[in-house]
Order: C-alpha cells, then sequence, then structure tokens
C-alpha cells in the first residue's frame, strides 16, 4: 500500500492528485502504470506539468448540474476543492433590493452580469453595471453590489481558489 504525494488517500498504486502548471487541470496520475517514477514526499498542494509527467494521461469530463448545486443566501454555490478543480463559483440570482454587503479575499474575482442591473463597489469605486460586463476585482480589494434593476440579476462570480475564504467587512 502506497500513500499518494497529497498523502489523502492511500492505495495499492502510486496515486496523486495534483494541479498542472501547463493547463490548470487535475492529473490524475498513476505512476506505476505510466512508467515513471517521482518522489511522493513535497508534492501537496503543488503543481506539476502533466505534459512532463503525465504522457498524455487524459481525465474523464465530469458534468456537474448548477441546480444540484447547494444554494446559500443568492446564489448556487460550486465549491473547486469538492470537485478537483482550483476554482471556485458562484452562480447569482438576486431580486431587486437584494445586496451582498462590502467585503474580500486573499485571491481574486471575476464577475460576469448576465442580466439585470447592479451597483457595484470595488474599492473606493462605485460603478453601475449591467449584463455583458466584466468586473475585475484584485485580491485584497474590498468589494460588494446591489441588485438595482427592476427584474432579477443574474451573475456568476468566480474565483480564483478553490474554497470560499471571506472577510466581511
Amino acid at each position: 500500500m502506497s500513500t499518494c504525494a497529497c498523502r489523502r488517500v492511500s492505495r495499492p498504486l502510486v496515486y496523486c492528485r495534483a494541479f498542472c502548471r501547463a493547463c490548470n487541470c487535475l492529473c490524475f496520475q498513476l505512476f506505476r502504470h505510466l512508467g515513471f517514477e517521482i518522489p511522493l514526499a513535497g508534492f501537496s498542494d503543488k503543481r506539476l506539468d502533466c505534459l512532463r509527467f503525465g504522457k498524455g494521461y487524459e481525465l474523464p469530463m465530469k458534468i456537474i448540474k448548477r441546480d444540484g448545486l447547494p444554494f446559500l443566501g443568492l446564489s448556487h454555490e460550486f465549491v473547486g476543492r469538492e470537485h478537483g478543480v482550483g476554482n471556485s463559483i458562484f452562480f447569482v440570482s438576486a431580486s431587486p433590493g437584494q445586496s451582498v454587503r462590502l467585503h474580500r479575499h486573499d485571491y481574486d474575482e471575476l464577475i460576469l452580469v448576465q442580466e439585470g442591473r447592479a451597483t457595484c463597489t470595488v474599492g473606493a469605486q462605485q460603478r453601475e453595471v449591467g449584463a455583458g460586463d466584466i468586473i475585475v476585482i484584485p485580491a485584497g480589494t474590498s468589494h460588494g453590489f446591489a441588485s438595482t434593476g427592476d427584474r432579477t440579476l443574474r451573475q456568476i462570480d468566480i474565483y480564483a481558489n478553490p474554497e470560499f475564504v471571506t472577510e466581511w467587512l
């Protein structure tokens, strides 16, 4: 029985889940079957280069229904760590007048407004945004929004982190 590089599972084969530097995918590497050896210690949460180590091993496609994700507050929540990826997503549905107060994260965030209107605050700036707008929020920057239109605000918030870590202000 061997322990994988990330030390999360023990299996008869050396089995490792690590993020790939080259393509940001999650590499499931069966080291012995692929015919090479990698030192097991020190690879926890490191990025490997699947072009160098993976020898063309491909992952099966995984499809997740948004409506099957947990709905908390204003959004369905896709927690990347639960699905083996390095990003997380909120699928926001905010009725007119609903808002999210100022907060910040230690990682970058992108907001893609799909429909509706909102007042978005990022740092000291406050702007009206609508369908088709992309809001870029650098790590550590305070931000929040309020749905201001006459219909539901729908936006997709993409986080450069495998889980949600929020500091409310």
